[in-house]
């Protein structure tokens, strides 16, 4: 049992690493196809993916330890060794993941924001809150015959207008009507048009929180990785703790099920909830109170997370053995 749950836990963290980085992949494609170049841009794809491949990374390793760990509630053994063995393989990949994904998107620089973008197809309605748009004929970054209509109703101006040119930027994804006018008003953004086709693709808002706070807490943990390794190996360190003590959710009630969510909201907490340990305010906060040199400004984040880690498991401590709390729900 105790090599199994860490057989589990890389198994989960290759395949969900394969799993976010092929709906990434997915995403950007549908996002970001053009009628007028059918060919899939790959290389773009593959920097995009080397871009955010230490969030995919993280937030696979955020999701895999408690896998392995629920592994262990079934479990006729002291889950206290496989979990011992656990915390240092936890780190270890959390490091080596953000590494290498640091590694990786230097190699590939940052992604061309030419060639990947949403584009206005030949031939198509467009919306947005205010305005709907016509485009009958583009090339390249031309566009030929541009209807704009508004929504307004009270408005005394005419609701439609018909421009023989516009012009798409692919850099902000917008649609300005040429000639220009007093009426014409601003360009027309892409992203904000409803029910586009690449509408399909884009994250909903609660995925797309997720990932956000994924890449925020990828940036902190990796800002001086390669300048202090040793320092942020600290950091790194006590996040693992943090995941690791988190078995003391999945056993909290007599409720498997309600412990699993507990623990899926919790994981979900600590990707909000890191980036505030590493806020100036409470460096400051801490140097006023305590009177710390700024020198050690450093190791506050590690010191937060750590307690929280530390909090856990003293909860752990306090609870129930886990014989009787698996007798209680497996009748064992």
């Amino acid at each position: 049992m105790k090599t199994r749950v860490l057989l589990v836990f890389f198994g989960a963290s290759f395949a969900l690493v394969v799993l976010f980085a092929a709906i990434q992949a997915l995403v950007v494609l549908g996002i970001a196809f053009d009628s007028l170049h059918p060919t899939l841009p790959w290389a773009a794809v593959f920097a995009n993916l080397a871009h955010v491949s230490p969030a995919i990374t993280l937030a696979a390793i955020f999701c895999a330890a408690p896998i392995a760990m629920f592994g262990l509630l079934r479990s006729r053994v002291r889950p206290i060794l496989p979990l011992l063995l656990l915390l240092p393989f936890v780190a270890l990949a959390l490091f080596g993941g953000l590494w290498g994904g640091i590694r990786l998107a230097a190699a590939f620089g940052q992604p061309d924001p030419m060639a990947l973008h949403r584009a206005p197809a030949a031939g198509s309605f467009l919306q947005d809150g205010s305005r709907i748009i016509y485009v009958d004929d583009r090339a390249g970054l031309e566009i030929r015959r541009l209807l704009v209509g508004s929504l307004d109703t009270a408005t005394a101006q005419p609701r439609f207008a018909l421009y023989p040119q516009g012009v798409f930027d692919p850099r902000t994804e917008a649609i300005a009507p040429r000639p220009a006018s007093a009426t014409t008003g601003a360009p027309f953004v892409l992203s904000n048009a409803v029910h586009a086709p690449w509408a399909l693709f884009d994250p909903p808002p609660a995925v797309e929180s997720v990932a956000h706070d994924a890449r925020r807490v990828a940036t902190l943990l990796t800002a001086d990785l390669a300048e202090t390794p040793l320092r942020t190996a600290a950091g790194i360190a006590a996040v693992a703790l943090l995941l690791t003590a988190s078995w003391v959710l999945l056993r909290l009630t007599r409720w498997p099920l309600l412990n699993a969510l507990l623990t899926l909201g919790w994981i979900r907490l600590i990707l909000f909830a890191l980036p505030f340990a590493a806020h100036q305010g409470l460096a400051h906060a801490v140097e006023q109170l305590l009177g710390a040199p700024e020198t050690l400004r450093w190791a506050y984040f590690p010191a937060v997370v750590l307690l929280g880690g530390l909090l856990l498991v003293g909860m752990n401590m306090v609870l129930p053995p886990f014989d009787h709390w698996r007798r209680e729900v497996h009748g064992e």
